[in-house]
C-alpha cells in the first residue's frame, strides 16, 4: 500500500468504520478489514455476532454487502464497541503501511452517470464545439452509459496509457476542417473527480426501486477516478456514446464507506428547475451528501514530490442524488447485483477551480493551466466528509503504452 495513505489517518475515526479487502505478511489470504486511525483491523479475528461463519474470510466483500444494511449497521456498532472498550486483540491488527489493499468488491456491472450541470455545459463545449446547454434528457432524468469492469483497479495500481485512434488535429477535424485520422497512445490522457456508490442488497430481474427505496440497498461509497482519453472520446463518442476512450482505466479507493457513517452529513439539496418527475426518481427527503473533494496532480519521485491542487470542489453541487441514479437504473427492470458499482459522474462546481476534469479547462476562449497528465505523473482524488470520517486516497501513476509493437 502507499505510504500516502498513512496521510488520511484523520479519515478514520471511531465515527467512520469503513470496510475493505486487505492482505499482509500475517494474513496472507485476501479477507475483509476495518481501519481506525492508521491501523488496519482483520474482522475474521473478532467476535462479531450476526453474520455467517466465514463471511469475513472471503476475498470480497459482495457475500457480507447481500445481507443489507441492518447487518452492516449491527457489525459497525459492534467494531465500535470494541474499539472504545480497547478489546481488539492484537493479532487482528495490522499497521496500513504492512498491508495490502486489493478491489473491495467483485464489480459486475458498473454504470458511470452525469450529474453536475456544470460538466455537462463545459464538457460538451470543450470536447465537441457544442453550443453551451444541457442534453435535452438531462432535466428529466439522469443520464448513464455502461462502463468496463474489467480495467477497474484498486488505488494505488498503476494505470497504462490507452492507445486508440483519433484525429490527428484535436476538434477541427468535427469541424470538417481536417479529417486525418491516426493511431496511437492517446495524447489528452484525463481524469474525472467522481465518487461511487456500491450496491448491497440485490435487485431481482425484473424488479425495480424507486428512490425511496434505494437506500436500503446501498453497500456504501467510494470515490472513482473514470480515466478519459478526450482524443480517442472525440472521434467515438457520435453518435452511440463513449467506448475505449472510457474503458482503459478506471480507479477506486480502498474503503467502503457506509450509510452510518455519512448520515450526519446529509444537508438539504438547493433549489433545482426541471420539469416534473417520472414516480420512479421521486425522493420526498431531497437530502444530498456534503463531501469535500479534490484532485491532486503529483510528479517527481518520493524526494521531489511536487503536488499541485487542481481542483477543490463539494458532491453537494450534483443535481441528482445516489438513490436517483441507482432508481433509474433499475428503471428498466434489468436487475442489480451485490457488487454492482454507480458513479456520479464527473464533481464539478461553477467556481474558479472547481472543474472536476482537464477538459473544462479547454472551453474555447478559455486558457488552461497546464496541458493533460503526462506518463510518471500520479492524480490523487480525496474525499472527506468532517472530523473522523473521509474516504482517503483514490490515487493512480499513470505509466507508459503497453506494447507499442502491436500497433504500426
Amino acid at each position: 500500500m502507499s505510504s500516502y495513505d498513512e496521510e488520511f489517518a484523520d479519515h478514520f475515526g471511531i465515527d467512520n468504520i469503513p470496510f475493505g479487502i486487505a492482505s499482509s505478511t500475517w494474513h496472507d489470504s485476501l479477507q475483509a478489514v476495518t481501519r481506525y486511525d492508521n491501523t488496519v483491523i482483520f474482522l475474521a479475528e473478532l467476535s462479531i455476532t450476526g453474520v455467517p461463519q466465514n463471511v469475513f474470510l472471503q476475498s470480497s466483500l459482495n457475500s457480507f454487502a447481500a445481507l443489507g444494511r441492518a447487518i452492516h449497521s449491527l457489525v459497525r456498532s459492534q467494531i465500535q464497541q470494541l474499539i472504545r472498550e480497547e478489546k481488539i486483540p492484537g493479532h487482528a491488527k495490522e499497521h496500513v503501511t504492512n498491508v495490502c489493499m486489493a478491489l473491495p468488491v467483485v464489480i459486475g456491472d458498473f454504470t458511470d452517470f452525469s450529474c453536475s450541470p456544470t460538466h455537462n455545459r463545459n464538457a460538451g463545449q470543450a470536447l465537441m464545439g457544442q453550443a453551451r446547454g444541457l442534453p435535452p434528457g438531462y432535466l428529466h432524468m439522469p443520464l448513464g452509459y455502461a462502463g468496463r469492469c474489467s480495467s477497474i483497479s484498486v488505488s494505488g495500481t498503476p494505470i497504462h496509457r490507452p492507445r486508440g485512434l483519433y484525429f490527428e488535429h484535436g476538434i477541427e477535424g468535427l469541424q470538417g476542417k481536417r479529417t486525418q485520422v491516426t493511431c496511437g497512445p492517446s495524447r489528452d490522457l484525463d481524469y474525472e473527480l467522481e465518487m461511487g456508490v456500491i450496491i448491497g442488497k440485490p435487485v431481482p430481474y425484473g424488479d425495480f426501486l424507486s428512490a425511496k427505496q434505494a437506500s436500503q440497498h446501498i453497500f456504501g461509497f467510494i470515490l472513482i477516478n473514470d480515466w478519459s482519453a478526450r482524443d480517442i472520446q472525440q472521434l467515438e463518442m457520435i453518435p452511440v456514446g463513449p467506448l475505449n476512450s472510457k474503458h482503459g482505466a478506471t480507479t477506486i479507493s480502498a474503503w467502503v464507506i457506509s450509510p452510518d457513517a455519512l448520515e450526519s452529513f446529509k444537508v438539504d439539496r438547493r433549489h433545482i428547475e426541471r420539469g416534473q418527475l417520472a414516480p420512479h426518481l421521486l425522493d420526498p427527503k431531497n437530502k444530498v451528501i456534503s463531501v469535500d473533494v479534490q484532485t491532486s496532480v503529483i510528479s517527481g519521485d518520493i524526494s521531489q514530490r511536487h503536488k499541485s491542487v487542481m481542483c477543490t470542489t463539494n458532491v453537494r453541487e450534483m443535481d441528482w442524488t445516489f438513490e436517483q441514479i441507482i432508481a433509474h437504473q433499475s428503471s428498466s427492470g434489468c436487475g442489480m447485483r451485490s457488487g454492482d458499482l454507480l458513479g456520479i459522474g464527473t464533481i464539478s462546481g461553477p467556481g474558479t477551480h472547481e472543474s472536476g476534469c482537464m477538459l473544462e479547462e479547454f472551453v474555447p476562449g478559455s486558457t488552461p493551466r497546464r496541458h493533460y497528465i503526462a506518463d510518471n505523473e500520479e492524480v490523487q482524488l480525496v474525499g472527506k466528509c468532517g472530523p473522523g470520517v473521509g474516504f482517503g486516497q483514490c490515487l493512480a501513476k499513470v505509466t507508459p503504452s503497453k506494447d507499442k509493437s502491436a500497433w504500426p
